[in-house]
């Protein structure tokens, strides 16, 4: 079972009894001596805590190393489903990437992310219409109708549209979700490599504000939680031989709102509107540099606006 980390566990669990204040900067092993498990825990200790000085002097917490791209689809469009008379299947991602044809409407969707129902909200899928040619023109977007039933075309798979469609509770319409491209940040003394990842701001609107970040989260990953720790100098591995425990740091694309008290937040970019107002360029994430700059050039030139106000004289009546 993955351990959640905490500040004691190496200590305690793995008796790396590190202490800075000795100032031992190097493990030098001994011939004829019997090689401690500690040792080797402590000398990462050791390194990292050199390379966490270094990365705190440098940058600020949670600063952007490399911010990766950032996109948000505002028009990332939803089909609620009545599953009273058809059920998702077991595993409904398996509907991803499958195109169904609406019976009443004619139009054809291609399956992007499915969610089941949660809470008051139903099952969800979201699509993309991928064939409008049989649809009845209208003044307004082109999409599936409420209650119409959704056929799979290369599979046995049946889904039926929600048939309530009012303001509060439409059918169809438009969600809001971001994609965050991999991504360095800087954080807990690590530099953390985070994966490309996407999140839905919100289920059923395109007019969202939001602040979209990272929550930090730290772990012990065992032999048990992951069969790859084991010895692989075989062909499979060998499991009378699990390897040592690893520790883990990773970063879950989240907004502000979901982190609870304890839990750590990276920012990363400002949603308003369903648009990105603002988002980390890593040109301002720099730590005691950045004052020295800001020190220097005010040595030098003073105190200035680098856009001036424009001022107008006119005559007193």
């Amino acid at each position: 079972m993955v351990k959640t980390f905490t500040k004691d566990i190496l200590a305690s669990k793995y008796r790396d009894d590190f202490d800075e204040d000795k100032g031992y900067q190097r493990v030098i092993f001994n011939n004829s001596r019997a090689l401690q498990a500690r040792e080797l825990t402590q000398l990462q200790t050791i390194i990292q805590e050199s390379l966490g000085r270094f990365g705190r002097n440098i940058f600020k917490e949670g600063a952007a190393i490399s911010e990766g791209g950032l996109s948000i689809n505002r028009r990332f469009r939803f089909i609620k489903l009545n599953t009273s008379t058809y059920n998702l299947p077991d595993d409904p991602d398996s509907l991803v990437g499958t195109s169904f044809i609406a019976q009443t409407s004619g139009v054809t969707v291609k399956v992007v992310q499915v969610l089941e129902a949660s809470g008051s909200d139903p099952a969800t899928i979201y699509v993309n219409y991928t064939n409008t040619v049989a649809a009845t023109s209208t003044s307004t977007t082109i999409s599936v109708t409420p209650g119409e039933e959704l056929v799979q075309v290369e599979g046995s798979q049946r889904l039926v549209v929600q048939e309530l469609n009012t303001n509060s509770n439409p059918a169809f319409g438009f969600g809001t979700k971001i994609s965050a491209g991999e991504a360095d940040f800087f954080t807990s003394g690590f530099f953390i490599h985070t994966p490309m990842q996407e999140l839905i701001l919100s289920k059923y609107s395109n007019s969202v504000n939001k602040v979209v970040g990272f929550r930090v989260s730290q772990d012990i990953i065992t032999a048990d939680d992951d069969n790859t720790l084991y010895d692989n100098q075989g062909s499979l591995p060998n499991f009378t031989a699990p390897g040592a425990d690893r520790y883990r740091i990773r970063l879950t694309l989240t907004t502000q709102d979901q982190i609870t008290a304890g839990q750590t937040f990276c920012y990363f970019a400002q949603v308003t509107d369903s648009q990105i107002t603002d988002k980390v360029s890593g040109l301002d994430q720099y730590n005691l540099v950045n004052d020295l700059m800001a020190t220097r050039t005010n040595d030098e030139s003073g105190d200035y606006t680098v856009t001036p106000f424009f001022i107008r004289f006119e005559d007193s009546a």
